[in-house]
């Protein structure tokens, strides 16, 4: 937590302002965010990206034992309070659905093994109200990025435009592929391997893209789980990638609700939000 405010004021003071207060009162855009950070590099935004996932991680024990003292009680609201802050201050959304099916997921099985059904009956009344208040989240922010806020649109146009921006990029992967020449390569499966390394090491070890320059015709959306392991290695790298992420996924949910490690209940959990953003991510590459 303290490390996390030092990052966190350093991140705010190069911004100039809390970027989410910005956008809503219209100063900026969403792609002012994404300049910042592409300007910077250093790293920062990816250390501060860890200190947000290692408080999401350890959120569930704040929960669990927030009431066997005041110290641990005050804690709790600390770092609630924080993950809030962190996870909405860019104007971003994805990382408070991480927050919430991470822990969600966590409290679920970790009650379920303990037999402790009246606290999970609560955990599952408090996950559907939270759940709703997201979602209105998630559509009030896209409207306001999107500047439709005092348009006469509905609240569901941002979520189908949203989803049909990584659908358009797969269909263009999938329509130019014969283009790629690297297509099974070794070089295909290096440039792969180390597609989602921070710019400055890719800079070193990628001295230049052959095979990740992808026909995208919405370059700032993802092309889903699918595209960069289909421009690259076709209908078989899919199926072999999805079917190695299947069997992972299984193994650790198994390790989870049988294995009295708790570590595979965290790392069980830590894939929900991967699985649930197939459409559109493939963040079983960075897990």
């Amino acid at each position: 937590i303290l490390i996390s405010l030092v990052v966190f004021t350093k991140i705010i003071a190069l911004y100039g302002s809390l970027p989410i207060l910005s956008i809503l009162l219209g100063d900026e855009t969403i792609a002012f965010v994404n300049e910042t950070q592409k300007d910077v590099g250093g790293g920062l935004y990816g250390v501060f990206f860890l200190m947000i996932v290692s408080l999401i991680i350890l959120f569930p024990y704040s929960i669990i034992y927030k009431n066997n003292s005041k110290a641990n009680y005050f804690l709790f609201w600390i770092h609630f309070l924080l993950l809030i802050l962190y996870t909405t201050y860019s104007g971003k959304r994805q990382m408070m659905f991480m927050l919430f099916t991470y822990t969600f997921t966590y409290l679920l099985i970790f009650y379920n093994k303990n037999r402790d059904y009246k606290v999970l009956q609560k955990i599952k009344l408090v996950g559907i109200v939270t759940f709703s208040i997201l979602v209105t989240v998630f559509l009030t922010v896209g409207l306001i990025r999107s500047n439709l806020m005092n348009e006469e649109v509905s609240l569901i146009d941002p979520i189908i435009h949203y989803a049909s921006l990584p659908f358009i990029n797969l269909m263009s992967i999938i329509s130019n592929v014969d283009s790629n020449q690297y297509m099974y390569s070794f070089n295909a499966f290096y440039e792969l391997l180390l597609s989602d390394l921070p710019t400055f090491f890719k800079s070193i070890f990628i001295s230049e893209y052959k095979t990740l320059n992808m026909p995208l015709i919405e370059p700032t959306s993802p092309p889903t789980i699918y595209g960069m392991i289909f421009w690259s290695f076709g209908y078989m790298g899919v199926f072999v990638y999805l079917y190695l992420v299947g069997g992972f996924v299984s193994y650790l949910y198994l390790k989870a609700v049988n294995n009295k490690n708790y570590i595979f209940i965290t790392l069980y959990s830590l894939t929900v939000w991967p699985l649930l953003s197939i459409h559109t991510y493939n963040h079983f590459k960075n897990f």
